[in-house]
């Protein structure tokens, strides 16, 4: 325990020293991201990542799902202040990342989707942080399992990936707050379309038996 937090004071100075030398950003202008009691990792460092990140990027990260303490210090470590500087679009951040599989497709079908044989950190961090969402009751917990239903786990591990890295690149760069409504339809909405499926089910089926009585 000791040799952990002799550790996260030498990363804390290394962050100070960094902060020093660029133009970071003005922390009165951080709205906190509401944690739950007790949602720290007993691993997680004993500094203040969100208050760093902010300083660095300008906007909360901390309020996309799934990057937390760890996750973000490491994105911290790998990326620097400057990383959206260095690629031209979302998608290419995410091909750099290694989040984007190779679809193999015929006739409009996707045959297979494997990802480049290469190893990016940044892109397992990602990966990483998108595991939990599978029990995650909100909007990306809702993608996640939609798309594990339809690929397999491997795949929506990529796809959920893929989306954080995305989302999280794009309010970097545009300095914009994380919106769950742009991620996908809630779990009420779900329910509904789920709904109207089976109901739409139910009449045809009434419609078949009518015809044939």
């Amino acid at each position: 325990l000791s040799q952990i937090n002799e550790c996260d004071i030498v990363i804390q100075t290394f962050l100070d020293e960094y902060k020093s030398v660029i133009d970071s950003f003005d922390l009165s202008t951080l709205h906190r991201y509401k944690r739950k009691k007790n949602s720290r990792s007993k691993n997680a460092p004993k500094f203040d990542v969100e208050q760093y990140a902010y300083c660095l990027w300008g906007v909360n990260v901390f309020n996309i799902p799934g990057l937390k303490d760890s996750a973000v210090m490491q994105l911290l470590g790998e990326l620097g202040h400057d990383f959206v500087e260095k690629f031209e679009t979302a998608e290419n951040f995410c091909s750099w990342c290694n989040l984007v599989p190779n679809n193999k497709i015929s006739g409009g079908k996707i045959l297979s989707s494997k990802l480049p044989k290469r190893k990016n950190l940044v892109g397992q961090i990602f990966r990483i942080a998108a595991s939990p969402l599978s029990r995650d009751k909100g909007e990306m917990g809702n993608y996640y399992r939609r798309m594990k239903a339809k690929s397999g786990g491997i795949q929506a591990n990529v796809a959920t990936a893929h989306k954080i890295a995305k989302i999280f690149f794009t309010i970097v760069k545009k300095k914009i707050e994380y919106d769950p409504c742009k991620v996908g339809i809630d779990e009420k909405e779900l329910i509904k379309i789920k709904m109207a499926r089976l109901e739409n089910t139910l009449e045809k089926l009434n419609r078949k038996l009518a015809e044939a009585s």
